[in-house]
């Protein structure tokens, strides 16, 4: 049974708590921590997050340790790629149940004096023997087990980022050190990884791979909040990989590599050592907008969904908002809803059979005229409850738990990377002798067997395809002023709730006025479009609640006092050059800067 506690410091932070608002559906631990005296469930609600005020750099991530690793690798002399790789590798070792070097990234870099932005794939790929039918009859092995694992390409990723711009005042070696030091040592369980642990305990307390390092053995139980872990087998991997003279290890021929395969395999995987040599990254050219208030979007092109969030921003952008009026809230519903609904179209442009649909779906969402046409049947006193009417035809799955971060370097370069690997822990499988956690980004695949709980059928565009990139909901962002100066720099994780969150905070921050840290506080809500209803974080003000009620749309109501389950990174940059950083208090991560 879920207990929440609110300390009154905490109601402070927050403001105002305004009763019989609505919660997101998707109830989640994201800012619980388990304790000992609860029975029943991890509880204690901690609605506290620092807001860094810098002049020259900033980093904001998920986890402890890890903000810190990036600001020192700046005060090295690194730029925002060394601190990126730095910080990232140590979150992949803190929040492990949400990304690390067996899951895969998204990067949007703008280059400050080149004025020029552009992105990094990492995602991962279907393995060659993935078929478009093999979870037929069976459609849980995609999301947990060994057929849910895809090739992996974080490491990858890391390796074409440092390659392609790192400074190189700061060694490969040097990147890896952090988190080898905090792997040999130990650290301190975070409350959303205990949380983690505790909603898997079963499969844990049964999978041997995962028992043997998120187990205590002296209590037989997981571990909890504050607990000391420690991971050898991975540090000696990483270990390996910080003094090997090629980064990318894992995919070339091998020990490391063949132990990897080797231990999937042994599980019933179909992952093979082709896959791993066959994968690659791309670098490909951003999605651009502009929008109201002389601003500038740079986000991830399909088959991320940094799309949708410049469709949401473009179309709100004919628009004069007020943060306090219910026609607000209904246009951007509608604009989510209208936007959800060609989300069901995204695919992998690498796919031929998928390509010119993805390309056109992308002139459309970028296109004045077809927003217009969008904005004609958006009304400021009614909504409709038919998919059909927002032009929805199939439906894609829910992705699910990830992480995100956001840096500024001093001399105004910017990164924004989403990493995940899918669900917590991914496939609930380890490899024993690399200590790498598999993902299970099978999932975030469309089956053509598989229709969803309303009746919708499955989306062609994400059918599964050998080497081919699932569709996801990561958009890593970021926004410049007209000068070409980075103004915000953002990315979400927590599903198909990123694209809403990382839109919302954005209209706080740019368009509201609000400073970074009370853009994150604020309440969200979030339509997607199946289910059709609204989803509102508790605390959400009552007035506009009710008053989208009254156009009406339907909308969750809270049993208790619970954020929803997105989590924003963000630093802002003000005219003055000041730099203000914030980590969402709904995953209690860090930012450090100076």
């Amino acid at each position: 049974m879920l207990k929440p506690k609110i300390k009154a410091a905490a109601l402070a932070t927050i403001g105002t708590v305004v009763l019989g608002a609505c919660v997101g559906s998707i109830i989640v631990w994201q800012v619980l921590g388990w304790n000992e005296d609860d029975n029943d469930a991890p509880y204690e609600n901690q609605f506290e997050s620092e807001l860094g005020v810098y002049t020259q750099a900033a980093i904001a991530t998920d986890a402890p340790y890890c903000s810190d690793i990036g600001k020192n690798i700046f005060e090295k002399g690194g730029n925002v790629i060394d601190a990126a790789i730095a910080a990232l590798l140590c979150v992949g070792l803190i929040q492990n149940q949400s990304m690390g070097l067996g899951g895969g990234f998204l990067a949007v870099f703008y280059n400050a004096t080149s004025k020029e932005a552009k992105t990094l794939n990492a995602r991962d790929r279907a393995p060659l023997a993935a078929t478009e039918n093999m979870f037929e009859g069976n459609p849980d092995a995609a999301a947990r087990g060994p057929l849910s694992v895809a090739v992996p390409g974080e490491l990858k990723g890391y390796w074409e980022l440092w390659k392609e711009h790192g400074s190189r005042s700061i060694t490969w070696k040097e990147l890896f050190e952090p988190t080898i030091q905090l792997a040999e040592n130990g650290f301190n369980l975070t409350g959303h990884a205990a949380n983690a642990l505790y909603q898997n305990r079963e499969r844990i307390l049964n999978t041997p791979s995962l028992r043997e390092v998120f187990v205590n053995n002296q209590t037989g139980e997981v571990f909890k909040t504050g607990d000391l872990i420690k991971r050898p087998v991975l540090a000696a991997t990483l270990r390996e990989l910080s003094e090997a003279q090629e980064g990318d290890v894992l995919y070339r021929e091998t020990e490391m590599m063949r132990k990897f395969v080797e231990d999937i395999r042994n599980e019933g995987g179909i992952l093979t050592e082709q896959d791993m040599l066959n994968y690659n990254v791309t670098w490909d050219p951003p999605v651009e907008m502009a929008i109201a208030g002389n601003y500038t979007l740079h986000s991830f092109p399909p088959p991320a969904s940094g799309i949708l969030i410049a469709f949401f921003l473009k179309l709100l952008s004919n628009y004069t908002m007020n943060p306090n009026d219910v026609v607000t809230y209904q246009r951007i519903t509608e604009a989510f809803k209208h936007g959800y609904a060609k989300r069901t179209f995204l695919g992998d442009p690498e796919d031929s059979g998928v390509a010119e649909q993805v390309e056109e779906l992308y002139n459309n969402l970028t296109s004045i005229d077809y927003i217009n046409q969008i904005i004609e049947l958006i009304h400021d006193d009614s909504t409709n409850q038919t998919h059909e009417y927002y032009g929805a035809e199939y439906y894609q799955p829910d992705d699910h738990g990830t992480s995100t971060m956001s840096l500024i370097a001093p001399n105004g370069d910017a990164i924004a990377v989403t990493s995940t690997v899918n669900l917590y822990f991914g496939s609930m499988l380890r490899s024993r002798q690399t200590g790498i956690i598999y993902n299970d980004m099978m999932d975030d695949f469309s089956s053509p067997n598989i229709t969803n709980a309303f009746g919708v059928p499955p989306s062609v565009n994400n059918f599964i395809k050998p080497g081919k990139r699932p569709v996801s909901s990561m958009t890593p962002t970021i926004f410049t002023d007209s000068e070409g100066k980075v103004r915000l720099v953002i990315g979400g994780a927590g599903g198909t709730q990123i694209t809403t969150s990382v839109t919302l905070v954005a209209i706080r921050n740019l368009w509201f006025g609000e400073n970074i840290k009370e853009a994150i506080d604020a309440r969200r809500m979030h339509h997607q479009l199946y289910p059709m209803r609204i989803d509102c974080e508790a605390g959400f003000s009552s007035d506009i609640v009710e008053g989208l009620e009254a156009i009406g749309h339907v909308v969750e109501q809270p049993e208790t006092f619970i954020v929803g389950s997105s989590v924003v990174q963000a630093i802002s940059v003000v005219e003055n050059g000041t730099i203000y950083a914030n980590s969402d208090f709904r995953k209690q991560g860090t930012v450090a800067g100076f």
